[in-house]
């Protein structure tokens, strides 16, 4: 497997940021939206969700590299090491929002109760039959999914040794597949189809890490009107409105692919290609991503008075705010959380002390809701 970094990911990030922004500015921030444009409503909102697929497959193929380097490099995989990093990643950033939130709550800005604020600290957002966590919380939903992978995934890697029978993992995606057509066949919606469907792209992320060595050469062989297509389709799918007798099969099984041939296949040695998903500026907002999925909840608020112009503000608010937490908070930490899971493990070893590239490489998915 080859170290280098897929430096148009972020680039991918930003466009799925751009994705649930936009489904929450026309869906949620203000009704003029909903007004002036009807038609377009209900086929601009469902692709917040392509969104936050896409980071799904992102992280799964991230976390699943970073996995594979470091017991290549050290021959095991320190559970401790990567649980500290994590932390570090995700914890410090997600609690300085939610006492924002507790802080708006106190001035009667949101009606947010202690059982929200519980459910968000303990990523259980996603969790339904628990209970709705609101409007300034509820995004945290696609975040929990993250968490509970986060959980899951390296205790079936130490468990099953998926890195070494990488065959296990194409078996266990495929379980989910039938799991979650049950699920779905026996009820149309089906709180374990939807958990299962939301995995099924971690998962996904994960296969197409596995099998790099052997994807990379073909993705880079599509001619560039296949990717295109693939890309175009992630939207254009949800554009359509398909009926549910086939979005009960396009979700679980198509989009997975369509996300990863997009995803992983850009034609990156292509020049025009290359000046869009390696632009700077771009890149940099990908990278910082987290911070704006945290903070752009507050800033697509219906606050009952605010107008287009004023939810545009906030949300270059948010990402003013997104890029000081990045470069003078997130960063720090998670070098700091480097060093001591390097530090963690005796002897301390080479993949975690290099896993600073490798946090910036992977981050969290952002809610379409």
């Amino acid at each position: 497997m080859q170290n280098v970094r897929l430096q148009h990911i972020d680039v991918w990030r930003f466009f799925a940021i751009f994705l649930v922004l936009l489904s929450h500015v026309v869906a949620h921030s203000h009704p003029w939206y909903r007004d002036a444009f009807p038609g377009l409503l209900w086929r601009l909102e469902p692709n917040g969700v392509v969104g936050v697929k896409i980071f799904f497959c992102i992280s799964g193929f991230v976390i699943c590299r970073g996995l594979m380097r470091e017991d290549r490099t050290n021959g095991s995989i320190s559970m401790r090491g990567f649980f500290i990093r994590r932390a570090y990643r995700i914890l410090p950033p997600l609690g300085a929002f939610i006492l924002a939130v507790a802080v708006l709550t106190a001035f009667g800005l949101y009606q947010t109760t202690g059982a929200q604020f519980s459910q968000a600290a303990l990523f259980l957002c996603n969790i339904k039959p628990l209970g709705s966590c609101g409007w300034a919380l509820g995004h945290t939903w696609s975040l929990a999914y993250e968490e509970q992978f986060y959980l899951i995934f390296p205790l079936l890697v130490a468990s099953l040794g998926i890195i070494r029978q990488r065959q296990r993992l194409l078996s266990i995606l495929a379980g989910m597949v039938v799991l979650f057509l049950l699920a779905i066949l026996a009820d149309h919606m089906s709180f374990l189809g939807f958990y299962l469907n939301n995995f099924i792209y971690l998962m996904a992320g994960c296969a197409c890490a596995l099998y790099w060595d052997e994807l990379q050469p073909r993705l880079n062989r599509l001619p560039l009107w296949a990717w295109l297509l693939a890309a175009f389709s992630l939207v254009g799918l949800n554009a359509v409105g398909l009926p549910w007798a086939v979005r009960i099969y396009v979700y679980p099984i198509v989009f997975p692919i369509l996300v990863c041939i997009a995803v992983f296949g850009t034609p990156i040695q292509r020049p025009s290609v290359q000046a869009v998903f390696l632009h700077p500026v771009l890149a940099y907002l990908g990278r910082m991503s987290y911070g704006i999925y945290l903070w752009q909840q507050l800033a697509t608020e219906d606050y009952g008075f605010s107008s287009p112009a004023t939810t545009l503000f906030l949300i270059g608010l948010s990402i003013v705010l997104a890029h000081y937490s990045f470069k003078y908070f997130e960063l720090p930490l998670i070098e700091l959380g480097a060093r001591k899971s390097a530090a963690a493990q005796v002897p301390a070893t080479p993949a975690a002390a290099n896993q600073v590239d490798d946090d910036l490489e992977e981050d969290m998915p952002r809610s379409a809701g």
